[in-house]
């Protein structure tokens, strides 16, 4: 090999190596932006808040709905979601719920006197849904449940599979939840600035 072709190899291989790096800090760049775009997002007027009930939890989630409405934000579904029993129903449910938080900015589990159903929505719609979502839009979705039961449903083991879940809890009883939800929605902006 002559000293000729040995310094084109050697500045191919470092041509090479330059180009990786530089890709690498191009994908570091575009994360960065997507996570201010999210921060900025989380902490700005008119956030979408996927308010999660059952049906027979109707009359408390309409009552939280039109509060959370009066403070700005913008609430869906327009109903609780049904409870379906047959597999295809219920996938079809879970597909229309995934596909209204993929385009939302915050999901609240509606906390209420049935310890069971809050547990399963903690995983299936909390947990499964909620990544579901986020896998299609490629966005932050923070979570928290909505306790409007007070200590009856803050057990230590729910509120311990919460946390473990990503998920958030906010206690009505105080009387100034409503504070609370704006300050969760803006921790988790703080949070998305720090994965940055």
């Amino acid at each position: 090999m002559t000293t000729g072709q040995a310094c084109n190899d050697l500045l191919v291989d470092l041509t090479g190596d330059m180009m990786q790096r530089l890709r690498a800090i191009r994908e570091i760049l575009v994360e960065r932006r997507q996570s201010e775009a999210e921060a900025a997002r989380l902490a700005a007027d008119g956030q979408v808040i996927y308010l999660h009930a059952r049906e027979e939890q109707a009359p408390v989630w309409e009552k939280t709905g039109e509060t959370l409405e009066a403070l700005g934000f913008a609430v869906v579904p327009g109903e609780p979601d049904p409870v379906k029993r047959e597999p295809k129903a219920a996938r079809n449910v879970a597909d229309r719920r995934v596909e209204t938080l993929s385009a939302c900015d915050g999901l609240l589990l509606l906390g209420t006197d049935d310890g069971a159903a809050l547990d399963a929505d903690l995983v299936v719609v909390g947990r499964k849904d909620r990544h579901s979502a986020r896998d299609r839009s490629d966005r932050l979705l923070p979570c928290a449940v909505l306790n409007m039961n007070g200590q009856d449903i803050a057990t230590p083991r729910r509120k311990s599979m919460a946390r473990s879940l990503g998920i958030d809890w906010i206690d009505t009883s105080n009387g100034g939840w409503t504070t609370d939800v704006r300050s969760w929605l803006t921790e988790a902006s703080r949070k998305a600035e720090r994965v940055r």
